[in-house]
């Protein structure tokens, strides 16, 4: 593991700072999300650590990495006395995201005209742009998973 993981983990970082079990992690080509329980001064926490972030794009395994690690802890959040987000590098690459998604919306207008000139549905149209909806749902649910947290851990 290389960047703030390898020394997140080393228990270097301050005296009375205790790294005590992994909760997720996930490792992908060039990047990874890792969150580990922690003790410091008598507190428990958590921190989230990720190396050349994983949410390059909001479709990508990385983000539902995310989902499943914030899942891990809001599972302990009663738990928890502190919650820490550390990354290295740029920690979002909207656009990345923002590209994919304007081509995607280029080709779901076309797929419209099509359709409309076939003489589909308005339903079946309106389903084009579900993926739309969908990416817009996992960056809000995403959003209120940390936002639940720091309503019970200092974040």
């Amino acid at each position: 593991m290389k960047g703030p993981g390898k020394l997140l983990r080393s228990d270097n970082v301050i005296a009375g700072y205790e790294n005590t079990r992994i909760i997720y992690e996930w490792v992908g080509e060039k990047a990874y999300l890792a969150i580990d329980a922690v003790r410091y001064g008598g507190a428990e926490g958590v921190i989230l650590y990720y190396h050349n972030p994983p949410m390059h794009q909001i479709g990508t395994d990385a983000l539902y990495a995310f989902h499943e690690g914030l899942d891990g802890v809001l599972a302990i959040l009663e738990h928890l006395d502190f919650f820490i987000l550390y990354g290295a590098n740029d920690p979002v690459h909207s656009g990345g995201d923002l590209k994919e998604s304007l081509r995607k919306l280029q080709e779901s207008l076309q797929a419209k005209e099509e359709m409309l000139l076939s003489g589909a549905s308005i339903q079946d149209v309106d389903h084009l742009f579900s993926w739309g909806e969908a990416r817009l749902e996992k960056g809000i649910v995403l959003y209120d998973k940390i936002r639940h947290i720091a309503r019970h851990a200092r974040t």
